[in-house]
């Protein structure tokens, strides 16, 4: 590839004509020494400062994922839209929308296909028996499967025979090298054709009949490495998004990569980089260095002619070993010594406003906001700033769109459904704050849909409306329940008030009269009568609920305490009876208790 851009040299000299003596060339700097000419170092350059650069690679990064939003079907029935859901996430859609955003910001071109996985089989020409390609002990001569047949012992060429997955799951997206792409780009019309050109390891493993790579390469790739040729994409299987560039940019149907565009920053962040590393070898640890004085001694003679200095180096290396092994010993030397430390500047001499400024211009002139990267998007502010960036990578989103449209259009003929359209939704954050409580007014004065409202808020109305409605009916349930237990409650409490609950065949009183003569709360009815009724009021009492319960025993309690001793006792007997039961089942087997 041969751009414009690649010409700045040209410039730099048709300007030097016009600078001449008089004035150095402000065109002339190292940078433009260094720019990449073509398409292999091009694209060798944007990957190195993908992975060396993390700041820059981040925020490209946070921006895809910050346009990366739900899925919109329009106004598809709700049955394809679960079918079309599946399929999407099936294929993990979002992350595979995140990797195509990934190499359009690192190389300015994204390259896609869709891969149906697909089952190779070879089959005997004799027999018909079909072998899985994993699992048959083939050779590979002359571009064909030889081996022999283990039904009818048939030795020779088999027959290939390939079963493609049905399984919504089994689709796939294939992102190819922009390394490894050709591409014929008609200037007027626009048109493209695209080729791959097989790496040279894979040609080999293919050659050499690899099981692993022959049971799921296409066969028309095979053919292309059996004639060491390019692999030509039909019109339409190869998906190509690029970053936009100028009109008179003779670019030949590639993007343009954003760090190649802004070449100049990024080689000024990294010189800036540099320095500091040459900063904080050579500077951030000072040199320390100790020797005898330079001073007089006794007598006015200088240490350094009293003594042997290659013993003084010994005698001070010792001290200094002795001292990391033992730092509390004391150490004796007929003089004091001279230490000093030369360097450790590293913190003075570093350029750390100048990284700073130089990755927030790097940031602001490829169209990331400083303060979105940062996180620090002052509420006040944020509506317009995040207005103006989404707008400024509108670009991005369409890319994403006509993606997801084109994998739609493959996948419906593939499978031979009915093609849909398909797009992110619009992003919204805090900056549609006021636009979203508009949208729901509207949706409770009947005039917007509860589908379109609660989109603003990734909000499914479909599953909200069956939450609501079961949850309804499990409040109408639960209420239905509470008023059926709160009757039999008053009823009970009723007859034990009016005396119902009697001896056998004794009527129970009416409303307003007193109990009659031998009723369950007559004083003076004998005990083995108390007893019976005791045996029956458990019975009930035990299917009431706790507070309904409670209350009748406390009336029973004060009107006949006999009979509440008696009762309390019975419904004792019969809760330890059945737990009693219980047991001996779960130890026969019968009942599982919970763990």
């Amino acid at each position: 590839m041969t751009t414009n851009l690649s010409s700045s040299s040209n410039y730099t000299a048709l300007n030097n004509r016009y600078y001449g003596d008089k004035f150095p060339n402000p065109w002339t700097d190292y940078s433009s020494d260094d720019f990449p000419l073509d398409l292999p170092r091009i694209f060798r350059f944007c990957e190195y400062v993908w992975y060396s650069c993390g700041t820059f690679s981040s925020a490209s990064k946070r921006v895809i994922r910050y346009l990366l939003t739900e899925l919109d079907f329009g106004d598809l029935d709700s049955v394809s839209r679960d079918k079309w859901q599946e399929l999407m996430d099936g294929a993990g859609i979002l992350s595979t929308l995140g990797e195509i955003g990934d190499n359009f910001l690192a190389y300015g071109n994204a390259f896609s296909s869709i891969y149906q996985p697909f089952k190779r089989f070879l089959q005997c020409p004799k027999c018909g028996r079909e072998i899985p390609l994993s699992e048959a002990d083939y050779t590979f001569e002359h571009w064909s499967f030889v081996m022999t047949c283990p039904r009818c012992k048939y030795h020779g060429e088999f027959r290939r025979h390939d079963v493609r997955h049905t399984d919504l799951k089994s689709v796939k997206v294939k992102i190819w090298s922009p390394h490894d792409i050709s591409m014929i780009w008609h200037p007027v019309s626009q048109r493209a054709k695209y080729a791959w050109k097989p790496p040279a390891a894979f040609k080999e493993h293919v050659r050499r009949g690899d099981k692993f790579y022959l049971e799921d390469t296409p066969w028309e790739l095979v053919d292309a490495v059996r004639n060491d040729g390019l692999f030509v994409f039909y019109p339409g299987k190869l998906h190509h998004a690029k970053e936009p560039t100028l009109a008179g940019v003779e670019n030949r149907g590639w993007g343009i990569p954003r760090a190649l565009a802004h070449f100049k920053q990024v080689w000024y962040c990294q010189m800036l980089r540099k320095a500091n590393e040459a900063i904080s070898l050579d500077w951030i640890f000072p040199l320390r260095i100790i020797a005898p004085p330079a001073g007089g001694g006794a007598g006015g003679i200088e240490p350094a002619r009293q003594i042997n200095l290659g013993d003084f180096k010994s005698n001070v290396n010792s001290i200094i070993d002795a001292h990391r092994r033992n730092p509390n010993r004391y150490y004796v030397l007929p003089f004091p010594l001279t230490y000093e430390e030369p360097g450790g500047q590293g913190l003075k001499f570093a350029p750390v406003d100048l990284l700073e400024q130089s990755t927030a211009q790097l940031l602001n002139d490829m169209g990331y906001p400083v303060d979105l990267y940062q996180g620090n998007l002052r509420l006040q502010t944020m509506p317009a700033a995040l207005r103006l960036f989404d707008r400024n990578w509108s670009h991005l989103r369409d890319s994403f769109n006509e993606f997801l449209q084109w994998f739609a259009e493959a996948v419906a003929n593939l499978f031979r459904w009915e093609v849909v359209n398909v797009r992110l939704r619009p992003v919204s954050l805090a900056d549609d704050l006021e636009n979203r409580h508009i949208m729901l007014n509207l949706m409770s004065a009947g005039l917007v849909s509860d589908e379109t409202a609660l989109g603003e808020f990734n909000i499914d109305a479909k599953q909200e409306r069956q939450k609501k409605l079961r949850e309804r009916m499990e409040y109408e349930r639960q209420t239905l329940e509470m008023q059926k237990q709160q009757e039999s409650s008053l009823a009970m409490m009723e007859n034990v008030e009016g005396g119902a609950l009697s001896q056998p065949g004794q009527a129970p009183a009416q409303p307003g009269m007193m109990p009659a003569q031998g009723a369950v709360i007559a004083p003076g009815a004998d005990l083995e009568s108390k007893w019976a009724q005791s045996e029956q009021m458990a019975q009930q009492l035990l299917s009431m609920p706790y507070t309904p319960r409670r209350q009748l025993l406390n009336r029973i309690r004060e009107s006949d305490p006999t009979l509440h001793a008696l009762v309390t006792q019975r419904m004792d007997t019969i809760r330890s009876q059945t737990n009693t039961a219980a047991g001996e089942a779960a130890r026969q087997g019968q009942l599982a208790l919970p763990a």
